[in-house]
């Protein structure tokens, strides 16, 4: 059973909110709520690109709720080699300073022209793909709202790491005050290109303790792995699973099973609540949890 939930404020057809729910703290919280409704437990969150720090930061806040988790691509460092992140316009990339300027600005024109640049460009995997067709916002669907979570980064009025009770000198890790210490940890990439010092390091490290957790790099890849490789993403996600499932002496009784409850939610069913935003949910192989940067399932 797999539950690919969109994060808050994507889609151009849904109002933007106001700014001061637009905060990584706010977002886990959201997500929180869809677990709850679905009545979800013992999750394999599966997380990349700006779903990756929605995601730490869910695992870090609710470790009990987690099996496993797998990171794609965007990762996360040790405070013994990388401090906590508070930074502003000065310590972010050229991309992301353009994105939440334009969010800032609520400047529609302005972020889908850089986007339609960056995806040639870059030659992002899905050249034609809209985030709403037919909505009458430019011909990628963007629009300014997207950019709110690169805004996390730099905000002064909701500094986000004090949505957390630890104190910043405590963090553990720069994006998240803990992991969970028992969910095993898969994180794949592709360059160094987003690789912060001591991070491969310290899954190395976890592996050998727990014999599971590990790291690995997709060859002839970019960012988008489980897309440019998806079948080596899919071998490599189905093996771990399977390893992981040996880990796991008494399988929980609380395991959703695709027979019995939720699963019967049809793929692009949606989960309409105030309180927890939108969710849709398909069905796969495994009981998952997947936050992207927008609603991808990886079919395994």
């Amino acid at each position: 059973f797999c539950v690919a939930p969109s994060l808050q404020n994507y889609h151009p057809d849904v109002a933007r909110l106001d700014d001061s729910e637009l905060l990584w703290s706010v977002a886990v919280e959201k997500m929180h709520a869809v677990i709850t409704e679905l009545g979800l437990t013992d999750i394999t969150l599966v997380i990349f690109d700006a779903g990756a720090l929605i995601g730490y930061q869910l695992a870090s806040v609710y470790p009990e709720l987690m099996l496993r988790v797998v990171g794609m691509d965007i990762g996360f460092a040790p405070t013994t080699h990388v401090p906590a992140f508070v930074g502003t316009l000065d310590d972010v990339t050229p991309f992301q300073v353009a994105i939440i300027n334009a969010f800032v600005d609520d400047d529609d024109a302005t972020i889908q022209a850089f986007f339609e640049s960056f995806r040639t460009t870059f030659l992002l995997p899905c050249l034609d793909c809209e985030i709403s067709p037919g909505n009458n916002t430019g011909p990628n669907g963007v629009t300014a709202t997207l950019g709110w979570p690169q805004y996390g980064f730099v905000r002064t009025d909701y500094p986000w790491t004090e949505a957390f009770d630890t104190p910043v000198a405590d963090f553990e890790f720069n994006y998240m005050p803990s992991f969970p210490a028992d969910a095993p940890f898969l994180f794949l990439w592709a360059s160094e290109h987003f690789i912060f010092p001591g991070q491969l390091e310290w899954i190395d490290a976890r592996g050998e303790a727990d014999g599971v957790s590990e790291q690995m790099q997709i060859e002839d890849s970019d960012h988008w792995v489980m897309l440019r490789q998806a079948s080596q993403v899919n071998d490599k996600l189905a093996s771990w699973f399977a390893a992981t499932d040996l880990v796991f002496a008494e399988p929980s009784t609380t395991m959703i099973e695709p027979t019995t409850t939720t699963a019967m939610i049809e793929p692009s069913t949606t989960i309409d609540s105030a309180e927890s935003g939108d969710a849709a949910a398909s069905i796969c192989t495994h009981t998952a949890l997947f936050i992207s940067m927008m609603v991808f399932v990886l079919k395994i």
